[in-house]
């Protein structure tokens, strides 16, 4: 019988600001002065970040990050790349929370992609044997991910793609999803993860 893994990615902490200015988008657009649709743009913006960092499998502005993986083996990809730091990881075994040290209980390798190499004796807490079944535990990760906090730090192919995506969906505002245009995917495309 196979067992069904789940994995939960949640940001816990947003961006303090986005990749690419409101009045950059405005000019862009070639919306001059005119403040009618500020709060859309905004929120297109924001948006245009989300849907390319989802499609990229990357952060790119510094973000606090939370993951939950309902049962883990010796590696542990984090999505998200690139990852500045790892701030906790914990072991869950029905309500009890086993904080994790770092290069005794893990190990982190990798640069921007980075992964945890998880040591065997680690998952077993006090009173258990190395016998014991392990696939009921489950794995909290906290990490900040992102290229950097200023939008400067963020490669400019992504900064372009964000604008492309958030004019595209300006003009097709009628349309309820967000869009990825071709273009903006071309940008994008050196930066895709695929996991």
């Amino acid at each position: 019988m196979s067992r069904t893994i789940l994995r939960e990615i949640k940001v816990t902490t947003e961006p303090a600001a986005e990749p690419v200015l409101k009045a950059t988008l405005k000019n862009y657009l070639k919306l001059g002065s005119d403040t009618t649709d500020d709060t859309l743009i905004e929120s297109l913006i924001k948006s245009a970040r989300i849907e390319a960092e989802r499609w990229c499998n990357r952060a790119f502005l510094d973000q606090t990050i939370k993951i939950w993986c309902s049962a883990f083996g010796d590696k542990v990809e984090l999505p998200r790349a690139p990852i500045q730091s790892i701030t906790s990881v914990k072991t869950k075994y029905l309500n009890t929370l086993t904080t994790l040290t770092e290069n005794t209980d893990f190990y982190v390798h990798g640069y921007d992609e980075k992964y945890l190499l998880m040591a065997t004796p680690f998952r077993l807490p006090v009173g258990h044997s190395p016998y014991d079944n392990i696939d009921d535990y489950g794995l909290e990760v906290i990490y900040v991910a992102g290229y950097g906090s200023a939008a400067t730090s963020v490669p400019e192919p992504i900064i372009i793609a964000i604008q492309k995506i958030a004019m595209f969906n300006y003009l097709n505002r009628q349309n309820e999803n967000m869009i990825i245009p071709v273009e903006a995917k071309k940008l994008l495309s050196t930066y895709k993860i695929y996991q």
